[in-house]
């Protein structure tokens, strides 16, 4: 690797420690400064979350009085249906019944601890070389 281009990324990386203190600095300032606004927002956000969960709550119970779908103010209801199940009772019949819904992954991670001290014919071994950097180029 070049001298040349090590200096380049060290002065990189000082600048950019530069600019995240500033930043951070700038951030703290601003929401000191607007710590009002800030509040607002979030009283605000809140109030919108509860009224939400009020109508979410409402546009039910109307829709399964009249079942109609469109709400005041544009709200509207969609009809799904979601399943509860035991997941080792639907993999045991799907093995059975329906195959193609059963998926096999490789747990590689306990694979490749196995073939680290252990050979097999099929798996080729390839040396990796990783290149680290620290915090704080050092010259």
């Amino acid at each position: 690797m070049n001298e040349e281009n090590i200096k380049k990324l060290k002065d990189l990386m000082i600048k950019e420690d530069d600019l995240k203190t500033r930043f951070y600095l700038l951030k703290k300032s601003f929401e000191e400064s607007n710590a009002d606004l800030i509040n607002e927002l979030v009283t605000i956000g809140n109030g919108i979350s509860e009224c939400k969960q009020i109508a979410r709550e409402n546009a039910e119970v109307g829709f399964l009085k009249d079942h109609e779908k469109k709400r005041y103010g544009g709200i509207g209801i969609r009809e799904g249906v979601s399943y509860d199940y035991d997941v080792q009772t639907a993999l045991e019949w799907s093995k059975v019944n329906m195959p193609v819904a059963v998926e096999t992954v490789l747990n590689s991670k306990l694979f490749e601890g196995f073939i680290k001290t252990n050979d097999l014919d099929f798996v080729k071994k390839t040396p990796k070389i990783t290149v680290t950097f620290p915090k704080e180029i050092v010259f």
